[in-house]
Formats: C-alpha cells, sequence, structure tokens
C-alpha cells in the first residue's frame, strides 16, 4: 500500500525515473529526475554516476538533514566510482552506509544486461514494460535481474510514496519516455 501523507507530513520526494534503451547488448538509460523542495531537516536528491543511479532521503530533526545527505552521496559515489561486478558486492556498500538518519537510499547499477538493485530502508522500485507496472522492491533488501528495451524503472524514496499515490504512477507513464514521466509526475507534487 502507499503511505500516506499522515504518516509523512512533511513529505520531500525524490525519484529517479530510467527508461531503458537497449543498444550493442548495452544498456543506455534515459534519465528523468524529480525532487521536491527540501528543508534543515528534510532532504533527498538523485544520485547520477556514470556507473549507477539513484535516490537519497534523510531527515535529521537537529536541522542538519542536507549536510547527512550529502555525506551519504559522498560515501556512495566513492563505494560506486569503480565497477560493481555483483549483487554481493552492491549489498556491503549498504552496511557502509546505514545511518538514524537515512530514510530511503534506492540504487541501480547496470552490468551489460543486467541491473543490481539495492534498497535501504523505505523506498521502492518500479518496473514499467508494455501496459503494465509491477513493483519489484518495497522493502530494504536487493534482487538482480535482466531488462529489455523499453523497460522504465522508477526508483522512489519513501516521501515520494507519501506524496503521490500507485493509482497516479500507473497513469503518469502512457508510453512517455524518461523525462516527459518525470514532468508529468512534478505537476503532482
Amino acid at each position: 500500500g502507499c503511505f500516506h501523507r499522515t504518516l509523512c507530513p512533511r513529505a520531500h520526494p525524490s525519484l529517479t525515473i530510467i527508461t531503458i534503451i537497449i543498444k550493442a547488448m548495452r544498456i543506455k538509460p534515459t534519465i528523468g529526475s524529480v525532487i521536491a523542495p527540501t528543508d534543515d531537516r528534510h532532504w533527498g536528491q538523485v544520485l547520477i554516476l556514470p556507473t549507477a543511479y539513484g535516490v537519497v532521503e534523510v531527515v535529521d530533526e537537529g536541522g542538519y538533514a542536507q549536510s547527512i545527505g550529502l555525506g551519504v552521496l559522498k560515501k556512495l559515489s566513492e563505494k560506486l566510482s569503480d565497477p560493481i561486478v555483483s549483487l554481493a558486492e552492491l549489498e556491503k556498500i549498504a552496511s557502509d552506509i546505514q545511518s538514524e538518519h537515512l530514510v530511503s537510499a534506492v540504487v541501480l547499477v547496470p552490468v551489460g544486461m543486467v541491473v543490481y538493485l539495492l534498497q535501504i530502508g523505505d523506498g521502492a522500485v518500479y518496473l514499467s514494460r508494455a501496459d503494465s507496472l509491477s513493483k519489484l522492491l518495497t522493502t530494504a533488501g536487493s534482487l538482480s535481474g535482466t531488462l529489455i528495451g523499453g523497460d522504465t524503472l522508477l526508483l522512489v524514496t519513501k516521501s515520494f510514496l507519501c506524496v503521490i499515490g500507485e493509482s497516479q504512477l500507473i497513469g503518469a507513464f502512457d508510453h512517455l519516455d524518461a523525462k516527459e514521466i518525470a514532468e508529468k509526475l512534478t505537476l503532482l507534487l
């Protein structure tokens, strides 16, 4: 189910949308991002690296959410600077970046035609394939799988789920590319 605003009264959603294009047996993604305004206590951001993509959400009632979040992004960037070659390698990163302030972290690493997905905390990963939307991850964990051309993955934080429900997600696709989906979802914030 969807979280409701009563559980997330000050939601600051982040979302990375990745449309997969297959060329020469390699994943060539197009990316669209949605980031809502943040404040001292709630911060969200997308991660776009040459080797990985993701979203991060941090909460700190002491007012240092952005500083903590930037630290998480720095650690992720350092850990993901070398190519990841196994799901176990990606799972190790989870233990290195966990913190009491980290609400959501969802990371996708493409390796050839396979993707590795890691979710820390709350959030979700959705796959849009053909005319259906499936949940791949909705709790902390990891998985790997093979994508096909035209697949769209959504990596979302807990706050995104608080603001935009699943029914709105389904209606946001309409065979659009990642940037167009991001624009459509931004209007719903």
